[in-house]
């Protein structure tokens, strides 16, 4: 079954409205790979900061890969080796 935009999905739900917000919006507050970055090591640290820098290596390029994030190899072992000794 096709739908128009207008037309819902379910037969018992309204046709939404000419201007009104049908799926979720995009994110408000645009955030720069920095910030990006800033938000995934503070998860990890709080994730798996107690584990090997190793490990949390894995899991730093990981998420960073999740949100398209990109750093030098060298920043990344470096952040990695600073949460596994508790920074």
């Amino acid at each position: 079954m096709s739908n128009t935009p207008n037309e819902p999905a379910d037969p018992n739900t309204p046709a939404p409205r000419p201007g009104e917000q049908t799926e979720p919006a995009m994110d408000t507050h645009p955030t720069d790979d920095t910030a990006r970055l800033a938000g995934i090591v503070e998860q990890t640290r709080a994730d798996v900061g107690h584990k090997d820098a190793e490990a949390i290596e894995q899991v730093l390029r990981e998420r960073m890969g999740q949100v398209g994030v990109t750093a030098p190899d060298a920043e990344v072992r470096s952040i990695a080796e600073k949460l596994a000794t508790g920074g």
